[in-house]
């Protein structure tokens, strides 16, 4: 896999990764409204800041492939239509208005309120403090994605050393034999 396309992915899994804290943070701000308002929180950040690793996708579209682009754009959409009917359920008796439109409104706010509150957060994540015991699959799906996370990393380590062994080894041949069968200086 190109080395490109790996930091792509690393980006885009850690663009989920990184808003869970303060979205989950947020949406417990003032009361616990239960697991569906965390997980349409989540969703709505990780949609906002999504948007722009797209973007980012469609500038470096040549090297970055269109399968890459399709299987972020299936992913984006997923990310919406969780968001969206988690917020459904969760808001449905506060506000039965709550259209697509404020979901996509609102995941570019919480994108940014769940970035800025990320450090501050992240004692109480580390702690298990910041979740309430309905968000274990929430935590259980961060781990998962942390684990994604390394796993790419690690991959684009180890090709990032085998191009750097491949560009030692052209700037470096080996050394050509004679027709005496000992090797030239």
């Amino acid at each position: 896999m190109k080395r490109e396309v790996l930091i792509f992915w690393l980006i885009a899994v850690l663009a989920v990764i990184v808003t869970q804290p303060g979205a989950i943070g947020v949406a417990n701000w003032d009361a616990p409204y239960g697991f569906y308002k965390d997980l349409g929180a989540w969703m709505e950040a990780a949609f906002g800041v999504s948007v722009f690793v797209f973007l980012y996708g469609l500038l470096r579209r040549e090297k970055i492939g269109i399968i890459s682009l399709t299987l972020h754009a299936l992913l984006l959409i997923s990310i919406a239509v969780v968001g969206y009917q988690a917020d459904m359920l969760a808001l449905d008796e506060v506000n039965p208005n709550f259209s697509f439109f404020d979901f996509i409104v609102v995941s570019f706010l919480m994108a940014s309120m769940a970035l800025y509150l990320f450090l501050p957060s992240l004692p109480w994540v580390l702690t298990g403090k910041a979740y309430y015991s309905y968000d274990r699959p929430l935590v259980i799906a961060e781990v998962v994605l942390t684990a994604i996370a390394v796993t790419i990393y690690l991959l684009y380590r180890k090709s990032e050393e085998k191009e750097k062994r491949d560009l030692t080894a052209q700037d470096n041949p080996a050394p050509s034999e004679s027709s005496s069968g000992q090797a030239e200086p």
